[in-house]
């Protein structure tokens, strides 16, 4: 005890970005309620500017809502210089602990040209995290 502790374990608390859950059938307006069953109908959205820099990593931690199977990630790009840029989207589903981390994982190489946009469908654990 008089030497010090033997090793420390540092702890990351990681509070994820909440999704807005959409409002209840009450407090839909009539035309809000025509669409309330449609497929067609835009699904629950989080949108976040990001400016990437080359070989840093960029971690975001989203909510996924309770009924969520699938999300679907749009990466917009803006005005680059040099392009087109490699960028690597990395999702991980919360940690199961019935699997490991590689399979359940999503892993791709997109080629970002200037104005340009990259959808990317990825399957999802409703009421889990999803790493980013």
């Amino acid at each position: 005890p008089a030497r010090g502790p033997l090793f420390s374990l540092p702890i990351t608390v990681v509070i994820p970005h909440a999704i807005s859950p959409p409002p209840p059938l009450g407090a839909l307006t009539p035309a809000q309620l025509e669409t309330a069953g449609d497929e067609t109908a835009a699904p629950p959205a989080l949108s976040f500017p990001l400016t990437l820099q080359g070989g840093v990593p960029v971690r975001r931690f989203i909510s996924v809502p309770e009924s969520a199977e699938w999300a679907k990630v749009t990466l917009r790009s803006g005005r680059m210089a040099n392009g087109p840029h490699a960028v690597l989207l990395h999702a991980v589903p919360s940690a199961r602990g019935d699997l490991p981390n590689t399979a359940c994982q999503t892993k791709r190489m997109l080629q970002l040209r200037e104005l340009s946009e990259e959808v990317v469908q990825l399957p999802v654990r409703g009421g889990a995290t999803l790493e980013l």
